[in-house]
């Protein structure tokens, strides 16, 4: 059921709605893929067994059995499961959002810590694909270089199929600046036909 946890919105469409204008619509929406949420499993994974292994030195060396699993509990539960969920929210709500005005990242760190980003099309320099994992993987990274005096790069990883993402914001690119100046592609055709001719 779609609730807001305080500052998580899990009503994916109404959270997306409240970034739109009157005339704006959405043309692209991607998540991230959930190699993001393996590899920050897997490294849980790997904490809890250090810990475990830690543990049984203990019980090992002499700490009481009562003292060592009420221990072991508090430090699993505070350093790793509410890193998992934490993860889980991340991989879950994080979105990268395309308009036709702009493009919105949204970093949803937990139910506490949203980070929204927006940056209007006409700040966008170019948009570029980087390989993640020698392209083993269907993701890649997506780098956002801005205009000058507009901020700094951004880079996301884990989006994917990275290149068709490229792709699509290129194309939004092309259209946004087109309709800001009021370009077509016939009146140009049209004054390249009059510059050829003799």
């Amino acid at each position: 059921m779609p609730m807001q946890i305080f500052a998580l919105e899990t009503n994916r469409e109404k959270f997306n709605r409240s970034f739109l204008s009157a005339d704006e619509a959405v043309i692209l929406c991607v998540r991230f893929h959930p190699f993001l949420l393996l590899t920050r499993f897997l490294l849980a994974c790997l904490s809890t067994a250090i810990l475990v292994g830690v543990l049984w030195i203990l019980w090992i060396v002499g700490v009481p059995l009562p003292w060592l699993t009420i221990s072991g509990a508090i430090v699993w539960f505070f350093f790793i499961f509410l890193r998992i969920v934490g993860a889980y929210i991340d991989w879950r709500y994080d979105v990268v959002l395309l308009t036709n005005e702009k493009l919105v990242v949204v970093n949803q760190a937990s139910i506490f810590r949203r980070e929204i980003r927006q940056m209007n099309l006409e700040n966008l320099a170019s948009v570029t694909v980087e390989t993640q994992f020698w392209n083993i993987f269907p993701f890649g990274v997506l780098c956002f270089d801005l205009k000058e005096g507009t901020g700094q790069r951004l880079s996301l990883t884990y989006i994917p199929h990275a290149a068709k993402v490229a792709s699509v914001i290129s194309d939004a690119l092309t259209l946004y600046e087109r309709r800001r100046t009021g370009w077509s592609g016939r009146e140009v055709t049209d004054e390249q036909q009059q510059s050829m001719s003799p």
